[in-house]
């Protein structure tokens, strides 16, 4: 298991940073539990199921 600041620059480089959306996906799959739970102005993302990975 990786530590949280690995978590956390992955989370940053990989999925806020990243404009494909596969490798978003790829990486959400990867370091998201599936009860990880993001809100903000534009929906409410959760785990790494394809809605975190590609907002709508």
């Amino acid at each position: 298991m990786a530590d949280i600041a690995t978590l956390l620059e992955r989370n940053l480089h990989e999925i806020f940073g990243e404009g494909d959306a596969a490798l978003r996906q790829k990486a959400a799959e990867e370091i998201l539990h599936e009860d990880a739970v993001f809100t903000e102005p534009h929906g409410i993302y959760r785990g790494g199921t394809r809605s975190f990975a590609s907002p709508a």
